[in-house]
């Protein structure tokens, strides 16, 4: 069950209000809360490009490694489908674990790889991406740039 306190966390998150993230978040909402689709406010932030709460949400404690129930997205693989570099970057130097996979697999060397954003993918390996790992389908970051 999602408390009230955590989905307006989330949706504040999601509308880049960082103001009244850090407001919810001193009222005593979960900074790894999560809404009723199981994605967390940080997950939000990073897709949507609102740095300003990503850091917001990674100052208060949020885990940059959470993974999104029934999928195994993270708040990088986020970031890097919607091909937010400088997120990215941040979320990296937060200590993001690079060679995490989701329900399928895929690193988010994959997800750039496939999606075409080179400058994450030059990011992800220099942040050390296995560019060798076999998602479930015994794909590789190169099999899906070419299949993308």
């Amino acid at each position: 069950m999602v408390s009230p306190l955590d989905f307006q966390l989330v949706n504040a998150a999601r509308q880049g209000d960082c103001p009244t993230v850090e407001t919810l978040l001193a009222q005593g909402a979960h900074v790894n809360g999560t809404d009723l689709q199981n994605t967390s406010a940080l997950m939000y932030a990073a897709q949507r490009g609102h740095r300003e709460v990503v850091h917001c949400l990674l100052l208060a404690g949020a885990n940059v490694n959470q993974q999104r129930a029934f999928s195994g997205l993270t708040a990088l693989m986020f970031a890097v489908a919607a091909n937010r570099v400088e997120i990215v970057q941040d979320l990296i130097l937060a200590k993001a674990q690079v060679n995490q996979t989701n329900d399928d697999g895929n690193t988010p060397l994959m997800i750039a790889a496939y999606k075409g954003h080179t400058e994450i993918v030059t990011h992800l390996m220099s942040a050390g991406a296995d560019i060798y790992h076999q998602n479930k389908q015994g794909n590789t970051a190169l099999k899906l740039a070419i299949k993308g």
